[in-house]
Parts: C-alpha cells; structure tokens; sequence
C-alpha cells in the first residue's frame, strides 16, 4: 500500500509528464546546488522543466500514461527534463548549459510523441531551429514573394511617373529654346 506522500508524488509526477511532447532522461553526479539552479533557469528560459523523482515513481507514472520501458533510459540518479512547447530549444538550452558549465550530466535518452528515442536522437533535435527561428524563416520565405509582387504592381506606376517627368522635362526644354 504506497504512503499518501507518495501518492501525492506520483500525481506530481503525472501532471509534469502528462501530454508533453519530449520528455529526457540525463543521469547527473557532482553537480552541485548552484550549477542545478543555473541548468534549471536555462531550461527554463529555454521551453521547458527540470525536475528530480525516485525513478520507480517515474516508471509507476509512465506506465499509468502509457510509457513503455523508461528504464531503459533510467540510470542512477536521474534528472526528467521535460518539453513545454518548443522542444529543439529546450535541448538546444539543455546540451548548451551542460557544456558551458562544464557539468557531469550525460543525456540518456528521451521520449518524444510516446516514442523512445536515443541520447544521440536528443542531440540532434538541438541542432534544429528553434521555434523562434522557425517562425522567422517561415515570415522571410512569405516576405520575398509578396515584396516583388508589391513592386510588379508598383511598376507601372513608376513607368507612368517617369514617362511624365519626361515629357514635362522636354516641353521645358522645348519651351526655354
């Protein structure tokens, strides 16, 4: 019979996993408080949550929603770093803070859409654009046509414009002579 704090633990647990596109695994050692402050406003500010469970709460609550075999990507102590929205810049913030602080944190692995997927696969999705940069490269590529077709438009005009200028500067001409 699980204690009534665990319980209130394991709904935690659910609450932060639940519905959540990416969720990764990184096992950590020698990180002290401060360093685990600095990684969680980077995740932070980067998408996503950092949390610390005892692992056989994350595996009752994985599979409560699903989640086959998370103890494949479970290994001692073990930090959950888990996506809010923009998953390739929460990893982007995630592998970025590990390296300039020089923390020991090694990536184990993820699930992403209820999927397993490796450390490497983690890794990778950091070298992605990140939601932000995304958008922009969408509203470029939507800008360049609709600046020509502005200017295809606004050609004629122009045409009509300097073709007057002419004239009126040939009748001057033709008028001081």
């Amino acid at each position: 019979m699980p204690s009534k704090r665990n319980e209130e633990i394991l709904a935690s647990i659910l609450d932060r996993i639940q519905d959540k596109p990416l969720i990764v695994t990184a096992r950590y050692s020698n990180v002290n408080a401060a360093q685990m402050n600095d990684l969680r406003r980077d995740i932070t500010n980067g998408g996503g949550r950092i949390f610390i469970a005892k692992n056989n709460l994350v595996k009752i609550a994985a599979d409560q929603i699903g989640i086959q075999d998370i103890d494949k990507i479970i290994d001692g102590p073990t930090a959950y770093i888990v996506a809010d929205d923009d998953i390739a810049g929460m990893v982007k913030a995630l592998t970025t803070s590990i390296k300039d602080q020089s923390l020991e944190v090694q990536i184990l692995g993820g699930i992403m859409e209820s999927e397993m997927i490796d450390a490497n696969r983690v890794e990778q999705i950091a070298d992605l654009p990140s939601r932000e940069q995304l958008i922009g490269m969408l509203a470029s590529a939507l800008n360049g046509p609709l600046n020509s077709f502005a200017r295809v438009l606004n050609a004629p005009v122009q045409n009509l414009a300097s073709a007057l200028e002419q004239i009126a500067e040939q009748r001057r001409t033709a008028e001081e002579a």
